[in-house]
């Protein structure tokens, strides 16, 4: 009973596995150190490792936020923002055209093998040589 329930749920786990990833978590810590280390946030931050290699290694993003976040300026936190609403959209139309993509593709292919087909045979004339 139990193997039948794992064998019902599998495709479902290797759609998530495999399926698309919740946000750009990765691309928005990119930009997060890009601005960080345009402004100077990592010289003044407590961490020795941000000050010695003057990237900032901020693994949050919102909620308490990293622990830097006193030394980033309104101006800075704008632009944090606006890019990370840049890349969050730009990321739901890459995903959305993937996903029309694979739809059209589909159909394409469902509407492209007619049942009824007849394969190509050789001519019946003669060749001249």
């Amino acid at each position: 009973m139990e193997i039948e329930d794992l064998l019902a749920s599998l495709p479902e786990q290797l759609s998530a596995l495999f399926g698309s990833r919740a946000r750009p978590r990765a691309e928005m810590l990119a930009m997060a150190r890009l601005i960080a280390a345009e402004t100077g946030v990592p010289d003044c931050c407590e961490d020795a490792f941000c000050r010695r290699s003057g990237l900032c290694r901020a693994d949050t993003i919102g909620g308490n936020g990293p622990p830097c976040a006193e030394f980033w300026s309104d101006e800075a936190l704008t632009r944090l923002e606006g890019s990370i609403d840049g890349l969050v959209l730009a990321w739901m139309l890459t995903e959305r055209t993937a996903a029309t993509r694979q739809r059209l593709a589909t159909q394409t292919v469902e509407t492209a093998t007619p049942a009824g087909r007849r394969k190509s045979r050789p001519s019946r004339r003669a060749r001249k040589r």
